[in-house]
């Protein structure tokens, strides 16, 4: 993914902070040349993981979940939301 210098964060405590701060992201996968994008509620555990673990729950019928679960994934975070 292409990110202008400006906006390329690489300090992990920055990025840990704005990812607690902003849960909010869209996750985006790719199957069988699909993609597939949900927006979720992640959580950031910093002691869990070499760089740490996002864990949030999609829905049963979001058929994403079935594919996802067994590959990597993109994680955006957009900033400020309104959902509570």
């Amino acid at each position: 993914m292409y990110t202008p210098q400006t906006f390329d964060v690489q300090h992990r405590t920055k990025l840990q902070r704005f990812i607690q701060q902003h849960s909010i992201a869209t996750v985006v996968s790719v199957n069988d040349s699909l993609q597939a994008a949900s927006h979720l509620s992640l959580l950031f555990d910093d002691q869990t993981g070499e760089h740490g673990t996002l864990t949030g729950h999609m829905a049963k019928v979001n058929s994403q979940w079935k594919t996802a679960a067994s590959q990597s994934v993109m994680c955006i975070f957009h900033g400020p939301h309104p959902y509570i």
